[in-house]
């Protein structure tokens, strides 16, 4: 093995290029970012509808039929004091 450092060749790079590029993918991460968030816009009511549906059903599986969640919630903090 030889103690010589190896350097490392100097890469000239055009301007208009990275320019160039760097527009592009600035470009491309805007569209996406505004694909985004309109897709998220359009379906957030959905998601918040369908995680309030699975929480009620969630909730009714654990409590006794008829009673509320406030009630039982209460009720099992009673228990635990």
């Amino acid at each position: 093995m030889s103690n010589e450092v190896k350097t490392k060749e100097k890469i000239d790079m055009d301007p208009k290029y990275i320019v160039k590029l760097t527009v592009t993918l600035l470009g491309t991460c805007l569209i996406v970012a505004l694909l985004l968030g309109l897709v998220n816009g359009v379906t957030a009511d959905k998601i918040a509808a369908m995680n309030a549906a699975a929480t009620q059903t969630a909730l009714e599986a654990v409590t006794e039929a008829g009673s509320t969640y406030d009630e039982t919630f209460w009720w099992t903090i009673r228990i635990l004091q």
